[in-house]
C-alpha cells in the first residue's frame, strides 16, 4: 500500500488585544527551525504580535489500491 506524507506547519500568535491568531499550512516538507524562529521574531520586535510558537508535524496518508 502506497502512502501519502506531507507536513503541517502551525504557528499561534498571541496578538495585542489578548487574541490568539493561528495559521496552518499544509506543506511539503518542514522549513529548517532556526529559519521560522528567525522570520518569526523579527516579526514580532516589529511588533506585529506579542509572542508566538509554532511547530511542523509529519502526515501520513495511506492510499488503498495502489501498487
Amino acid at each position: 500500500m502506497a502512502v501519502i506524507q506531507k507536513f503541517i506547519l502551525v504557528l499561534v500568535m498571541l496578538q495585542p488585544d489578548g487574541e490568539f491568531k493561528i495559521k496552518s499550512q499544509l506543506i511539503t516538507e518542514c522549513p529548517p527551525a532556526e529559519t521560522i524562529t528567525m522570520l518569526m521574531n523579527a516579526r514580532e520586535a516589529q511588533g506585529e504580535f506579542i509572542s508566538w510558537d509554532g511547530s511542523c508535524f509529519p502526515l501520513v496518508f495511506k492510499k488503498p489500491g495502489s501498487v
